[in-house]
């Protein structure tokens, strides 16, 4: 996985499918909304099968990052049912394998990567 700073308008400029947003008011998860107030932004991930943006508030600061595939072997996937199905029917997620120096085997968070169900709109 290649892991690039960017800006945040930038990173919501990205235009992927699907996000999971949480924000001081609220919690969205399924289709990405056409717009997103940073003012109220806690954290974003906006995501497609090859492709994720993830923003964090840090402080008073938003940082963004853009997650890039760099080959499809080393990663285990897992799809989770949601329980309040007013935010979908499951979200599927992918942690990225690494080896150290010794072999050792670390997984990465898990960054989503799919979405089904739930509500059309996404808000």
């Amino acid at each position: 996985m290649i892991k690039t700073l960017v800006n945040a308008e930038e990173a919501l400029s990205a235009r992927l499918p699907f996000a999971l947003i949480r924000s001081y008011s609220s919690v969205t998860l399924g289709k990405a909304p056409s717009f997103v107030d940073l003012s109220e932004l806690l954290e974003a991930w906006f995501f497609s099968e090859t492709d994720a943006v993830r923003i964090d508030r840090v402080g008073d600061e938003l940082i963004a990052f853009r997650l890039s595939e760099t080959d499809k072997g080393n990663f285990l996937d897992g799809t989770y049912a949601i329980d309040n199905r007013s935010l979908g029917e499951s979200v599927s997620v992918r942690r990225y394998i690494s080896f150290d120096e010794d072999g050792q085997a670390a997984l990465s968070d898990p960054v989503p990567y799919a979405w089904k169900g739930g509500k059309t709109d996404g808000l």
